[in-house]
C-alpha cells in the first residue's frame, strides 16, 4: 500500500493545520509518525507516545491510538 501512496505528507503541517482548524491536541495526541497519501488513500504510521504505554492495558483500543487513526482519515479527505 505505501508503494500506492507515494506522497508524503509533513506530519507537523498537518497538526498545524489541524490547529488552524480549531482542534487543539496536546502532545500525546500527537502519535502520527508519518503519512502517505494518494487518491483519496491515506497510509499512516502511528505510535502511542512512550509516557502512555504503562496504561495501555486498561484499554480494549487505547483512545490516544483511536484519535490517531481518525487524523489519519482526516488526510485522505484533504
Amino acid at each position: 500500500m505505501q508503494a500506492q501512496c507515494a506522497e508524503t505528507i509533513d506530519v507537523e503541517q498537518y497538526y498545524q493545520s489541524l490547529r488552524a482548524q480549531g482542534p487543539e491536541f496536546g502532545d500525546n495526541f500527537h502519535a502520527i509518525q508519518q503519512l502517505w497519501r494518494a487518491d483519496r488513500q491515506v497510509l499512516g504510521n502511528i505510535c502511542l507516545p512512550e509516557e502512555l504505554t504503562a496504561e495501555i492495558e486498561r484499554f480494549h483500543v487505547q483512545p490516544v491510538l483511536l484519535d490517531a487513526c481518525l487524523q489519519t482519515v482526516g488526510a485522505a479527505l484533504k
